[in-house]
């Protein structure tokens, strides 16, 4: 076991660094002091910077299914990833500033570093996301998330 030390540690989300101590390389889960972001990275040792990615567009929603417009619309993206073979990975959200972090990434390109290791997960270059990932609110009518447009040849892809 590595000694424990001081180690610079970087959000991928706002950029924010900050000394934590650890006894290993690799993400830590603590909140970012600046946006509330978590996991955070090792500075010293980006372990998956140089390996192959594939290409993902990560796509944020909210809706609010009181309103029949979106409560179709919701419906709809929910068969859509269900055929893609998407599960709804649904959490409590302990962090609310995640969700807004992810607003900014909406409708942009990330990477993606380790296809196929998990069934729902990966490492981005924006931190831990999932294929599909779900708030669950006290109010069953609001839905919030994101999901991955992962795509080859112009196909949705189900990774």
């Amino acid at each position: 076991m590595s000694k424990i030390s001081n180690k610079n540690y970087y959000c991928p989300t706002c950029g924010n660094k900050e000394i934590h101590q650890t006894n290993h390389f690799g993400e830590i889960y603590c909140h970012c002091k600046n946006c509330g972001n978590s996991p955070l990275y090792c500075s010293e040792q980006d372990t998956h910077k140089d390996l192959p990615f594939i290409s993902a567009t990560l796509r944020y929603y909210q809706y609010d299914l009181n309103n029949v417009s979106e409560n179709k619309t919701y419906h709809e993206l929910v068969k859509e990833l269900k055929q893609r073979g998407y599960e709804v990975f649904a959490a409590i959200p302990y962090n609310f500033k995640q969700y807004k972090a992810l607003k900014e990434h909406n409708d942009k390109k990330i990477k993606l570093y380790n296809p196929c290791q998990f069934d729902n997960q990966y490492v981005s270059d924006i931190g831990r996301v999932f294929k599909w990932k779900e708030a669950q609110y006290p109010n069953p009518r609001i839905k919030e998330g994101y999901y991955l447009d992962i795509k080859e040849n112009g196909e949705n892809v189900a990774l």
